[in-house]
């Protein structure tokens, strides 16, 4: 039965995704979705893992999120830039078949979504000439019940990990990932703050989300949003080194100092 509903999931996925494929400008390989426009888009690792959502606004539906098989873990994630959250609708939208390109003009940054083929890890670029405050707020998938979780920010590996209670306990032969990481490049800073109003602005009816905290950085050139789905904390570390070494990035043992750097 859970195969069953996975197959349906996908080929209800596949089903809104066909008119990207009828209108795809094949000459420059995207489609263009204009500012307060948009469309259901899908990336799969075709390891079981995929990533559904809307090019133009948060996510809206309850299969939408980022999904092992059957069991979604992880909603969506707000992006505050200089005191300002980011709004989709705001932006024009490059869907390409394998990566999503917004591109905002205020502020002037482009934000560019991939899943790995061969890795549980969806990565999020944010990129721009100019220089800004940034935090990242993860939105956690299906609680009512905070102390339902179990959150943890490591600050000598700058990664917070997330993980139901139950998956602490849960029988060795179940084979459920149910572990998120979520880990930032150039490092931040974890904080539980300005979290009531994400929740505010984040109103669903159709699904029920957890907001850990912020993550908190400095936007110079680029960044990137690494979230990572494994079985425990040791598979999340090697999957993080996996992708680092994928784009050629080193982590750099420094103080990170944001302290200051929003508006609160």
């Amino acid at each position: 039965m859970r195969y069953l509903t996975t197959l349906m999931i996908i080929i209800f996925i596949v089903s809104v995704q066909s008119p990207f494929c009828q209108t795809i400008k094949q000459e420059e390989n995207y489609q263009v979705i204009p500012s307060n426009q948009s469309q259901p888009f899908m990336f799969t690792n075709l390891l079981g893992m995929y990533y559904y959502g809307e090019t133009g606004s948060q996510n809206t539906s309850p299969y939408h999120g980022l999904s092992i098989l059957t069991h979604k873990l992880f909603e969506d994630y707000m992006v505050e830039v200089d005191g300002q959250i980011l709004i989709r609708s705001k932006a024009e939208t490059h869907l390409y078949r394998d990566k999503l390109k917004r591109i905002y003009t205020n502020p002037e940054l482009n934000e560019e979504i991939t899943i790995s083929d061969s890795l549980p890890v969806l990565t999020v670029k944010i990129s721009s000439k100019s220089q800004f405050p940034i935090s990242i707020f993860p939105l956690i998938s299906q609680t009512s019940r905070i102390q339902g979780y179990s959150k943890n920010w490591s600050s000598s590996e700058k990664i917070l990990y997330i993980t139901r209670k139950q998956q602490l306990v849960q029988n060795n032969k179940e084979n459920y990932a149910g572990w998120i990481g979520i880990s930032i490049f150039p490092d931040g800073e974890f904080s539980e703050t300005n979290v009531d109003k994400i929740i505010n602005k984040y109103k669903k009816a159709n699904t029920k989300t957890f907001v850990p905290g912020e993550i908190v950085t400095y936007l110079d050139d680029n960044i990137y949003i690494f979230i990572i789905i494994a079985n425990n904390k040791r598979d999340i570390l090697k999957y993080r080194q996996q992708i680092f070494n994928d784009l050629n990035l080193k982590i750099e043992k420094k103080e990170i100092k944001v302290e200051g750097i929003r508006k609160v």
